[in-house]
């Protein structure tokens, strides 16, 4: 994602979105352990591993693109981090959890997770990266996978 600065502010080019790898990842292994017990739950199917839940008719395609959220952000997160004042990363974050707390204290399971992705994908978000509309719907999604893999608000309570 290449920047052009203008007048002290920030504008974004158009850039690639985060690259899913094929086989899972270590640093993903948190929420993806979480999002496996949660699709288990809701389809009564003991998925042993991301293959299984993969290969489902029914989630597969809704698995691999909870990943694509997650990696969609992790790539915003470290473009930014290394481009821009840590400040503004800090305030997108707590504007996110902010807006999709309640909502995820007050559903479990599926419908926790259904719930907080869609609220994520409505949220305004202000300051610079809401200026110029830099974080997509999957970047906000994103988010909230990052904040369940670092414990801040995970799937499973």
């Amino acid at each position: 994602m290449g920047l052009i600065l203008r007048l002290g502010d920030v504008y974004e080019t158009r850039g690639d979105s985060g690259v899913v790898p094929d086989e899972l990842s270590s640093e993903e292994s948190e929420y993806i352990r979480q999002l496996l017990k949660i699709y288990s739950d809701h389809s009564k199917i003991p998925f042993s591993g991301a293959k299984d839940l993969i290969a489902h008719p029914a989630h597969g395609k809704g698995f691999n693109l909870q990943r694509r959220r997650y990696f969609d952000a992790d790539a915003f997160r470290r473009h930014f981090r290394d481009n821009i004042n840590a400040e503004h990363l800090e305030t997108f974050n707590d504007e996110i959890l902010a807006s999709v707390y309640e909502i995820h204290i007050s559903t479990g399971g599926m419908d926790r997770l259904i719930k907080v992705m869609s609220h994520a994908s409505i949220i305004d978000i202000a300051g610079i990266f809401g200026r110029h509309k830099r974080a997509s719907v999957l970047v906000r999604q994103g988010t909230c996978h990052h904040f369940a893999n670092e414990g801040t608000l995970p799937w499973i309570i």
